[in-house]
Parts: C-alpha cells; sequence; structure tokens
C-alpha cells in the first residue's frame, strides 16, 4: 500500500488497550506536521524542502486488535491533503540500504551501484530506490560503518583497541597497558 501510493505512515500514538482489552494503536501520513528548525539559523532548508507540511494531512490508519479471536480491524483513510505523494520524501527500507550496504562492503564502485539501481526500473514504475544519489550512498555506508579501513569503530577506543590487537599478531607491538590498568609485569607504570 505504501509503495503503491508513494507514502508512509508512522506511530501517531503509544499503542494502548481499552478496558474491553481492545489493542489500539494509530498511524499518520508521514508528510503531516510542522517544520521545527534546529539550532541557531546557522543552516539552509534543503532545496527540496522539509518533508513536513505545516499542517495536518488526514491520510490515517486506526488499528483494533480484537481480544476474543485475534482478528484485526483497520480503519484507513487514504486522502492525502496539503502535499503530493513526492518520492523524495520516502524513506529507503532497512533491506534496500542492507542490499545496497553489502554492495558498498564488497567495495563496487559508487558510479557502478547507481547505474545498476537506475537500470533496473521496470514499466516505468519509478519507486524511491530509483532516485539514489551519492550523498544516500554516503549515508548507507557512514551508517553501516563502511567509510574507510583507516577507522575501525566510531568509538575511539575500541577502535585503538582492534587496530593494537592486529598489530600484536604482525610483531610491531612489544607491550601494550591500557590507560587506566594495573600492570602487575611492571609496577613502576603508573595508572
Amino acid at each position: 500500500m505504501e509503495k503503491k501510493e508513494f507514502s508512509s505512515y508512522v506511530t501517531y500514538s503509544h499503542p494502548y488497550t481499552t478496558a474491553e482489552g481492545i489493542k489500539k494503536q494509530s498511524y499518520i501520513c508521514h508528510r503531516s506536521g510542522f517544520y521545527v528548525k534546529k539550532g541557531k539559523d546557522m543552516r539552509y532548508l534543503k532545496t527540496k524542502g522539509s518533508r513536513k507540511i505545516n499542517g495536518i494531512c488526514p491520510s490515517r490508519l486506526k488499528v483494533c486488535i480484537l481480544p476474543e479471536n485475534g482478528n484485526v480491524n483497520i480503519n484507513f483513510i487514504q486522502t492525502h491533503i496539503g502535499h503530493e505523494n513526492d518520492l523524495g520524501h520516502l524513506n529507503i527500507t532497512k533491506n534496500e540500504k542492507i542490499e545496497i550496504a553489502s554492495k558498498i562492503a564488497s567495495k563496487i564502485p559508487l558510479v557502478s551501484i547507481l547505474d545498476e539501481i537506475r537500470d533496473s526500473v521496470t514499466n516505468n514504475k519509478l519507486e524511491r530506490m530509483h532516485i539514489l544519489t551519492r550523498k544516500d550512498l554516503h549515508n548507507i555506508s557512514q551508517t553501516f560503518n563502511l567509510n574507510s579501513d583507516g577507522i575501525r569503530h566510531k568509538n575511539e577506543v575500541i577502535s585503538i583497541e582492534s587496530w593494537i590487537e592486529e598489530a600484536k599478531n604482525s610483531g610491531i607491538i612489544l607491550y601494550y597497558k591500557p590507560q587506566g590498568a594495573l600492570c602487575n609485569d611492571f609496577p613502576c607504570l603508573k595508572n
């Protein structure tokens, strides 16, 4: 449904249970809401604009799960008002991100990945995946920590520890004492 409409629905409220035992959950259009500027006017709004429409889109899902038999009732309002259903404002799915990350990890050039994705358009059915940019690929590689061989982990301590373990095996490092650790072999070394 979301791919067909080029829209996405996000949770509006926490799931709750009524006195009768009915579990309820509401989802609203992801474009619904008001743009809230972050920071101190240092950045300009991106060229394609905010995802939020500075208003309320009536499209929503109300889901009720009945306790007796587990049946699910869905009240779906399909009408979108105040915005077009643009592909550019949709997120890339987790599975698509994992697929792209595996290609980046395999050292396939970014241009080849983009060409392969763009060539996969069939029957003029355009999806969010087909309008990927180099920036999207960069963001995915950053999310999966695939940026460079030099940085092993975002946490500097873990990155250094992994480099030291690798270097110990090659014989470059003779002795290593982590900061703050006590050393029984060399008691003259400070914490």
